[in-house]
């Protein structure tokens, strides 16, 4: 018994060594309950959503200034759609938005499983369109939803307010663009948590976003953007028109000349400031002949906004530098005036005062009169009236009472008459000389504002004062004219 136990004790000896050694081991750690990799996500995800609208921002507000889709709900539908840029048809197809091949569609393509079935209900691949440049997307988007052939669906939408992005969003729900009954709430609430409705508005400065961060620096050639087919581009932060001349290799008083001289071309520029690269034109492009004026808007942020030459802009409409639209005014931004089209002003805006014009000349008091030539005219002799009174030897009113002839003396043989010296014409009278005209720089002047007040341009006031610059100083007297 003893041997058979001691046997097996030798044969289970190596078993109990064994156990001990992997007892003495540390544990392993114990797994989460849930990844780390989507909470990383969330908590990212602002960031992600922030440079995906600092990436496309341009491209949706110029397809906004080209077709009127509101730019907000274009990023909106783009973040919603694409995954802020990484879902699997944004990275593969640059395709931002989900849009299916249709019957037209000659571009390359993409297929993937998404919600076709065959005849028996099984998943099949679906096709997708395949762009080269993301920015291919957004155009293609909007062209999608204002296609004629679509207008029965979607035309409703243009008559919105471009700026009513609650409208909008609804709106495209209401159309079927999604099946998802949240679709217009989730729009909404990614419009309102990035301000995503600021870019509506690309005429005034945009400020970043709560908590945004500073845009990549792109290369030049991607910053251009087109706006009334004009190049044009935003402002970083420090930017001074004579710094985007020097990237773009134009001249800086040129450059300020295309913006209508509201910045010289050194003052820094607040950020998001459109500066256009090109001459604007004299009348809008697009699809809008009117503007509706905001709240503390002025005439040169509208012709700002579209790309319009701030002076063609005031002709269309009737009105002068200085003059200012009522809230609300309708503005033409093309085509010509109906009778009666007038444009109401703000309260105490008027035009600036003309430009002072000398006083008629004066004929001096100690030179005699102008006299006729003895020799008579025909043109100086009275003419008849038709009911003259027809009395021989009584003289008409209007007739020249003529001199008794002078007696003879006798006294005098034949006395000869004087010669008779010739009347000198007096000297045409002169102008008195133009009065010279100062003005002193008073803090907020710029060239351009005087130039408004005076009727005068820059490049006269800057070439009657020798400036080499826009730059003046306050206090400094400048010579108008």
């Amino acid at each position: 018994m003893t041997m058979r136990y001691m046997r097996l004790l030798w044969l289970l000896f190596p078993l109990l060594v064994w156990l001990g050694c992997k007892s003495t081991k540390p544990s392993a750690p114990e797994r989460p309950l849930r990844s780390t990799e989507p909470r990383a996500a969330a908590t990212s995800g602002g960031n992600v959503q922030l440079e995906y609208v600092q990436r496309y921002k341009d491209i949706a507000i110029a397809e906004m200034q080209r077709t009127g889709i509101p730019a907000s709900i274009t990023l909106a539908q783009g973040i919603l759609e694409s995954g802020s840029g990484r879902s699997e048809l944004a990275v593969n197809a640059n395709n931002h938005f989900g849009i299916k091949c249709s019957g037209n569609w000659t571009g390359r393509t993409y297929h993937k499983k998404d919600d076709d079935r065959d005849a028996s209900g099984k998943l099949i691949e679906s096709c997708f369109r395949r762009y080269e440049r993301p920015e291919e997307s957004f155009v293609d988007h909007s062209e999608f939803i204002r296609d004629p052939r679509k207008a029965a669906r979607y035309g409703f939408l243009f008559n919105l307010d471009p700026t009513d992005y609650r409208a909008w969003a609804r709106g495209l729900q209401t159309a079927g663009y999604a099946t998802s009954p949240t679709y217009a709430d989730r729009l909404i609430e990614l419009i309102e948590n990035l301000r995503l409705f600021e870019y509506d508005q690309p005429g005034a400065a945009v400020a970043p976003p709560p908590g945004g961060v500073v845009p990549e620096r792109v290369p030049p050639r991607e910053r251009i953007q087109y706006i009334n087919d004009v190049k044009a581009v935003h402002s970083r932060p420090g930017e001074t028109i004579a710094d985007i001349a020097r990237i773009y290799q134009l001249n800086p008083s040129e450059v300020a000349d295309y913006n209508d001289r509201a910045f010289a071309p050194g003052d820094r520029l607040p950020v998001g400031t459109r500066i256009f690269l090109q001459p604007k034109r004299r009348s809008w492009r697009g699809r809008t002949t009117h503007h509706f004026v905001r709240t503390g808007q002025t005439m040169l942020d509208i012709a700002q906004q579209y790309g319009i030459q701030l002076e063609a802009l005031l002709e269309r409409n009737g009105m002068t530098y200085g003059q200012e639209p009522m809230v609300n005014e309708k503005i033409r931004l093309r085509g010509r005036r109906q009778p009666g089209e007038v444009v109401r002003l703000r309260d105490g805006a008027t035009p600036p005062p003309p430009r002072p014009t000398p006083p008629p000349p004066l004929v001096p008091e100690d030179k005699p009169p102008f006299q006729q030539p003895d020799t008579p005219s025909t043109s100086s002799m009275p003419t008849p009236l038709p009911d003259r009174p027809a009395v021989v030897g009584v003289p008409y009113p209007t007739d020249p009472i003529p001199e008794p002839a002078p007696q003879p003396n006798p006294s005098v043989p034949n006395p000869t008459p004087p010669p008779q010296q010739p009347t000198p014409a007096p000297p045409s009278p002169q102008p008195p000389p133009q009065q010279t005209v100062f003005h002193r720089v008073e803090r907020g002047d710029t060239l351009f504002s005087i130039s408004r007040r005076y009727g005068i341009p820059v490049a006269e006031i800057k070439r009657m004062n020798q400036l080499a610059s826009d730059q003046i100083q306050v206090g400094q007297v400048l010579r108008i004219q």
